[in-house]
């Protein structure tokens, strides 16, 4: 008896026992889910471009194609991938050879894919693995959306937590994929991100502005950054609610009615003095932003003598 109550009694001291709970870190994190496709191309197959603002992973099962983006283009051969970023022009065309390519679009705010883009990486078969089933789980999940095919069999119900299952593995791909760049890549990446990103978005404003009334391209920013044209317009939308090429245009469009109130310049010489195409062009523009064209606010300057600070709100009747 003696025995058995000093067994119960360590017993339950065990179980008293409070254990420390880990708090996994989510370093990277999926937060939306918008197509997965399977393609066949022939060996002819060409696709002239586009730009979105999920990010995009592409994956060549077998095959060989080109991949081109606003700074270089790449061969990809069976077995490997590549990242595009948010924004981010870029086509693909077979490589004179039928090939099966997996697509996969995806948001996320995870700051760290970014070391992913642009590089072609070698696939490991486990990871090959991922992409097929995330793949396969996603066809019939986003069924008719975006684009996508609609389920050819009404019996395909969808698998019970196929959403999360491709969350989960996707982001596990992606860690995968993130622990293959060197450990000084991602973190540098981690700890200078914010620091950085404030950094572009003060430096492209800055040259924007003092620059406004040369004949600037979208690369002409690209350039004096050091970054791609639709990295810099992520950072922009992430940080000042607008692309690069929006806040670009209201600069420009704020120096156009500077020009205008000084009344020494035609429509003509403004629109080529800010680097727009066409006159025609120009005035589409303005009134895009204004809310007037070039004609009716020089009118309106004219008649009222008025200077507002933001004309936006005002409707010439």
């Amino acid at each position: 008896m003696i025995k058995f109550i000093t067994y119960y009694l360590k017993q339950a001291k065990m179980r008293e026992k409070i254990l420390e709970p880990t708090h996994p870190k989510a370093v990277v994190n999926v937060d939306a889910l918008y197509t997965t496709f399977a393609y066949l191309y022939s060996p002819s197959f060409t696709y002239d471009g586009e730009s979105h603002e999920p990010w995009e992973i592409v994956f060549i099962n077998n095959g060989e194609v080109i991949v081109t983006t606003e700074n270089e283009s790449m061969v990809l051969k069976k077995n490997q991938l590549i990242v595009h970023a948010p924004n981010e022009c870029h086509s693909i065309k077979a490589n004179n050879k039928p090939c099966s390519v997996g697509i996969i679009t995806f948001g996320s705010d995870s700051d760290v894919l970014y070391k992913l883009v642009d590089k072609v990486m070698d696939v490991s078969e486990i990871e090959k693995d991922s992409i097929l089933n995330i793949i396969n789980e996603g066809l019939i999940l986003m069924a008719g959306k975006n684009f996508m095919p609609p389920s050819k069999d009404n019996s395909q119900a969808i698998a019970y937590g196929s959403g999360q299952l491709i969350k989960n593995t996707l982001e596990n791909l992606l860690i995968s994929l993130v622990r293959k760049q060197s450990p000084q890549d991602i973190d540098s990446s981690i700890n200078s991100m914010s620091f950085h990103k404030n950094n572009i978005v003060q430096s492209a404003v800055m040259f924007i502005n003092e620059n406004v009334d040369k004949r600037l391209t979208l690369k002409d920013i690209s350039k004096s950054v050091g970054y791609s044209v639709s990295y810099i317009s992520a950072v922009f939308k992430k940080h000042l609610g607008t692309s690069l090429i929006n806040y670009f245009l209201k600069v420009r469009i704020m120096k156009a009615k500077q020009l205008i109130e000084e009344n020494k310049y035609s429509f003509n010489e403004i629109a080529e003095i800010l680097g727009f195409d066409s006159v025609q062009y120009f005035s589409t523009q303005f009134k895009k932003i204004a809310k007037l064209t070039p004609s009716q606010y020089s009118t309106m300057l004219k008649v009222g003598k008025y200077k507002f600070d933001d004309v936006d709100t005002y409707l010439l009747k």
